[in-house]
């Protein structure tokens, strides 16, 4: 194929513009400066050690506190890293769920937490309900709208039975239990 002395400075001048935008481009990411934009590094602003934090309603009374071994927040993401967390939440009706986990996750403003590694949520008893344990590998607690769900695994232990499920939504303020799939129980009816 032959070129004639016009197409090859055509070639000639988009590869020196090539390389012109190239090194330029090499330069800004050098000195940091111009349109590019760097990312934040993942550094911890602040963190907090065998801590307990109780919230109250409008009303004053307690709504739920939180507590870990550990937590360190990052600035950048506004997340916060739990060790061994656990939420107690409080209902009107004097119902106290809580969730325990090796780890959690806060995210953004505290209104959703992950949960992680031996998770497990429990509603003790009152009167007209009796315990119910739900164990995962994983949960997520969505805190304004008091609900508890998975997609993996889960086992339910109750007065006298046990379920096991793949997925499960709570829905703690209306005290609605909902599994998802694969349902499997046993229960064992006890006499007096």
């Amino acid at each position: 194929m032959r070129f004639s002395l016009s197409r090859r400075w055509l070639v000639a001048a988009m590869l020196s513009v090539a390389a012109l935008v190239s090194w330029w481009i090499l330069q800004e990411v050098e000195t940091g400066g111009g349109a590019l934009t760097q990312i934040p590094p993942h550094e911890v602003d602040y963190y907090l050690e065998d801590f307990q934090v109780k919230n109250m309603d409008r009303q004053g009374n307690l709504r739920d506190q939180v507590s870990a071994k550990k937590m360190t927040h990052y600035s950048d993401n506004d997340t916060a890293d739990l060790v061994q967390p656990e939420f107690v939440f409080y209902q009107a009706a004097g119902e106290q769920w809580s969730i325990t986990a090796q780890s959690g996750e806060i995210v953004g403003q505290g209104d959703i937490v992950r949960f992680s590694g031996a998770v497990r949520l429990t509603r003790e008893s009152q009167s007209d309900q009796p315990r119910l344990v739900v164990n995962a590998d994983d949960m997520e607690f969505r805190v304004n709208e008091q609900l508890a769900q998975t997609d993996h695994s889960v086992e339910i232990i109750y007065d006298g039975g046990v379920a096991r499920a793949v997925g499960l939504r709570v829905d703690v303020a209306n005290r609605y239990v909902r599994l998802l799939s694969n349902v499997r129980g046993r229960y064992v009816h006890r006499q007096n």
